[in-house]
């Protein structure tokens, strides 16, 4: 079961970042539950529906557009199940790249899946440091 669960989401996340380098934002938003949650070092976006997530990536890829976006790449898709129909994934190195292949920027994605309706679908986004994973933080853990 756990192999098939990480080809599933390996084949749902290549399929998401087709639709990322296509710009096919509706195809984006589909890929994400209703409300969905997306965090970053700076802001964080709580997404009730399908108009807002389509409204934040517009934004998102305006100011990448402005910055000669291209294409993305990653390097690695690591998947944990962590229940029936959920898993929590971590893509590393995604590039953000301009077409003569220079960066825009890298970072790491951490998401939490949930199955629904037979697909697999995004809940949470947090857009990490590269390299997040292998900082050495002291664990905290609370009863």
């Amino acid at each position: 079961m756990t192999d098939a669960v990480r080809a599933e989401i390996q084949a749902f996340y290549d399929r998401y970042i087709a639709a990322w380098n296509a710009r096919d934002f509706g195809a984006m938003a589909d890929f994400h539950t209703e409300p969905a949650l997306f965090m970053h070092s700076e802001k964080s976006f709580n997404l009730p529906d399908r108009a807002a997530k389509i409204a934040m990536l517009e934004d998102l890829f305006a100011r990448l557009i402005d910055e000669g976006f291209s294409h993305s790449v990653y390097d690695t898709l690591t998947v944990r199940p962590s229940g029936e129909g959920m898993a929590i994934a971590d893509a590393r190195n995604i590039r953000r790249l301009r077409s003569d292949g220079s960066s825009i920027e890298v970072v790491d994605a951490h998401y939490v899946l949930r199955k629904e309706g037979g697909s697999w679908r995004f809940i949470v986004t947090v857009i990490c440091s590269p390299g997040w994973r292998k900082q050495r933080q002291p664990t905290l853990y609370v009863a």
